[in-house]
């Protein structure tokens, strides 16, 4: 398993500002706790509009699986909701992806401005990226999960790597539309 100081070494790689905070802060908290779940680290990131990166385990029978939760403060988050980005075909099951839709509950105005952001659904689909977006005013931000893209290390254990530059900056991207947009 990676140790945990090479997050912040692969997210330094990139060109962000990052380092490991503490232990207990609340942050690790944003959808990082509960049952079968905790969180593992919590890397601070400076300078960017996703201020923490939460890597939390989830442990079901003999597999572990490791998530990255990227947490985007925004005190302006009212009301719970998620949307998750589903990817349209051409032709139903066997197409082409031609667009991503999003869904979930949330406002409609927010739907609308990821789905008309056409140079975000284009990365999205280039990079096979399935992604779920929840609002959590308990904690005061957004948290954005890249739902696939695990590598296996063996004996039952996931690991979410960390982002690559271009997927980071699409992880932006996403944060940006969500605190330019109020009323959730």
């Amino acid at each position: 398993m990676h140790s945990r100081g090479s997050l912040v070494d692969e997210l330094r790689a990139i060109g962000l500002d990052a380092r490991q905070a503490e232990a207990g802060r609340p942050e690790s908290r944003a959808r990082g706790e509960g049952w079968g779940r905790r969180s593992l680290l919590l890397v601070e990131i400076r300078g960017e509009p996703i201020r923490w990166v939460n890597v939390v385990i989830r442990i079901q029978g003999q597999t572990s699986q490791h998530t990255n939760i990227y947490i985007i403060p925004d005190s302006s988050v009212s009301k719970e909701g998620w949307l998750k980005g589903v990817r349209v075909k051409n032709i139903p099951v066997f197409g082409r992806v031609v667009g991503i839709r999003w869904k979930g509950k949330m406002a409609v105005s927010l739907k609308r401005r990821l789905e008309q952001d056409v140079s975000l659904s284009q990365t999205l689909i280039r990079l096979k990226e399935d992604i779920e977006i929840r609002s959590d005013p308990e904690h005061g931000c957004w948290t954005l999960v890249s739902l696939g893209h695990k590598f296996d290390l063996g004996a039952g254990q996931l690991l979410q790597p960390a982002p690559s530059a271009e997927k980071w900056e699409c992880y932006k991207t996403i944060a940006r539309h969500l605190l330019g947009h109020r009323g959730t």
